[in-house]
């Protein structure tokens, strides 16, 4: 609940309890777009406001959508396969980021095995210079 207002000329004075009509409202909205939990049962068991009837169409609060709208059942069947996608969305790029680790790694061993070779190739290229210098050497 809200603080007790404090100070002196305050233009507005804080509720001591929330609006019974506006929660109950709220409780109906929630529940027409398709949540359901033991805590909004409880508040559309409030009353409607005093000066409106729980049958007036004009105290419960009006739902505007885009498109053509959605049951319960549908919406709650687009959002099972939005969520369906969404994780088959996650678990391809997951697959797609170890395969591209994958291919970093054999990309990387390949430039080793390649540094390796030239290495080989070097030191075969220096042993056998130093092999000519001797025979060169032995044969003066």
């Amino acid at each position: 609940m809200p603080k007790e207002p404090q100070g002196e000329n305050l233009r507005a004075t804080a509720k001591k309890e929330a609006d019974n009509a506006a929660l109950r409202k709220f409780a109906e909205l929630a529940q027409s777009l398709g949540f359901e939990s033991p805590e909004i049962a409880i508040l559309k068991e409030r009353p409607y406001s005093s000066t409106a009837s729980a049958t007036c169409t004009l105290s419960k609060p009006v739902l505007v959508t885009g498109g053509r709208g959605e049951n319960k059942a549908t919406r709650s069947k687009a959002q099972v396969e939005r969520e369906v996608q969404e994780q088959e969305g996650h678990e391809r790029s997951q697959q797609e980021w170890q395969e591209q680790e994958r291919l970093e790694r054999e990309r990387q061993e390949q430039l080793e095995r390649e540094r390796q070779e030239q290495a080989e190739l070097e030191r075969e290229e220096k042993q056998e210079y130093l092999d000519q210098a001797r025979k060169r050497e032995a044969g003066s």
